[in-house]
């Protein structure tokens, strides 16, 4: 019930998911158990497996709320999401972000995301960029401050730093925390 929670915040109201698990006859390295994710993400469907039927965005939503879930019941501090947003975009992004934002609230989150409405969710943004000197390439790491945040908001959205896209960045980031 919990995931089906976390899906629904996640733009997925209807997806259902299930843990099907059959015994095999021979016994294996791994047991005579075999586990399979099964998911229904329209109404109407059948369960699937999740392998033959969640498109990315999907499997990306679905993740998120699996690791919400196993970091409260493992006690995981911290959670490393790279591009979980991949796949989605409007909306789902900005729920995305806000559901990292509440498994923040009880351990480290750090999201690598291209995607502004996630990245604006975040209480700390850092910029990873590359440089290039002679024939060696240095890759830094660098702390942003809020007008650099803005700055670089404005450029994942709309490929520019102009007043309108600044304005844009402002207020996601405003609504977004």
């Amino acid at each position: 019930h919990a995931i089906a929670g976390h899906l629904k915040d996640l733009h997925l109201p209807h997806a259902r998911f299930q843990v099907a698990c059959t015994q095999t006859q021979e016994v294996h390295a791994y047991g005579i158990d075999q586990v399979e994710f099964m998911i229904s993400m329209n109404p109407g469907e059948d369960l699937k497996p999740l392998a033959k039927t969640a498109s990315g965005g999907e499997l990306s939503r679905l993740m998120l709320g699996l690791k919400v879930e196993f970091s409260k019941l493992e006690g995981i501090d911290t959670v490393i999401f790279d591009e979980i947003d991949t796949g989605v975009s409007g909306p789902v992004a900005s729920a995305i972000g806000q559901k990292m934002h509440t498994l923040a609230t009880n351990g480290q989150v750090f999201a690598i995301t291209h995607l502004a409405p996630v990245a604006a969710c975040s209480d700390q943004m850092y910029l990873v960029y590359k440089e290039q000197q002679a024939q060696k390439t240095n890759t830094y790491v660098k702390a942003m401050n809020q007008e650099e945040q803005i700055e670089q908001l404005a450029l994942i959205s709309s490929g520019e730093v102009n007043q309108t896209s600044l304005a844009a960045a402002r207020e996601l980031l405003d609504r977004s925390r």
